[in-house]
C-alpha cells in the first residue's frame, strides 16, 4: 500500500506541475535533490582528483603508477572501502569543510520536511555515510583515471569563470559569485566552500 501511495502521489505532483499548480514543497524537494546531487558529485570528483595525483607523484612510471593504483583498487574493495591509504590526510584536510556542507544539507532537508507530506518526506544524512558511498562509487574510476592522467596533455592556461547553481553553497544560499579554477584547471565544491569561509571570517 505504501508504494502504491507514493505512485499515486507522484502522478498527483506530476498534473499539478504541469498545470503550474505545484504546491511549494514540491520546488523544494527539486532544489533538495539538486542540493544532494551537487555536494556528491563535488564530493566524487575531489577524492578522485586526490587519490590520482597521489599515485601520479609517486616516484615511477605511468606503468608503475596504474599497478599502484590497480593495487589500492583491489585492496580497498577487499576491506569493503575501509582502507584508509590515501583517504586519512584527504579528510582531516577537508573535514571542517565536509562537515559544514553536510550540516547545510541537512538543515536543507530539516526545512523541506517541515512543508513536505509525510510519505515524501526525505531522510538526513552523516559525513561518514556520504563518504562511504563516495568511496564505493569512485573506486571502479581510479584505475582509468591514472592512464587518463598520465597520458593527458597539460591542462591549458586557466581563466575565471562563473559557476552556476550547481554549486553546493550557491543551492543553498542562492548566491553568485566570481570563481576562479586552481591550479589544476579544476573548481571543486571544497574550493569553493573554502573562499567562502575565509571571506566570512575577514
Amino acid at each position: 500500500m505504501h508504494g502504491i501511495g507514493l505512485m499515486i502521489e507522484y502522478f498527483l505532483n506530476r498534473i499539478l506541475q504541469r498545470q503550474g499548480a505545484a504546491p511549494p514543497w514540491v520546488q523544494a524537494q527539486v532544489d533538495l535533490v539538486a542540493a544532494f546531487t551537487s555536494f556528491r558529485d563535488s564530493l566524487r570528483t575531489e577524492w578522485l582528483r586526490h587519490v590520482t595525483r597521489q599515485i601520479s607523484l609517486a616516484p615511477g612510471n605511468l606503468a608503475s603508477h596504474i599497478a599502484t593504483a590497480e593495487s589500492f583498487v583491489s585492496r580497498d574493495i577487499a576491506a569493503n572501502y575501509t582502507l584508509r591509504e590515501y583517504k586519512v590526510d584527504w579528510e582531516a584536510r577537508e573535514e571542517k569543510y565536509h562537515t559544514l556542507a553536510v550540516e547545510e544539507l541537512n538543515a536543507k532537508t530539516r526545512s523541506y520536511n517541515t512543508i513536505a507530506p509525510y510519505t515524501a518526506r526525505k531522510g538526513y544524512t552523516t559525513l561518514r555515510q556520504e563518504l562511504e558511498d563516495c568511496y564505493k562509487e569512485v573506486a571502479p574510476k581510479i584505475v582509468d583515471a591514472i592512464r587518463t592522467r598520465g597520458t593527458a596533455p597539460p591542462p591549458p592556461d586557466a581563466k575565471p569563470f562563473v559557476r552556476g547553481a550547481v554549486g553546493i553553497l550557491e543551492d543553498l544560499t542562492g548566491e553568485k559569485r566570481q570563481l576562479h579554477v586552481n591550479r589544476d584547471g579544476e573548481f571543486g565544491l571544497m574550493d569553493f566552500i573554502r573562499g567562502f569561509m575565509k571571506r566570512e571570517q575577514r
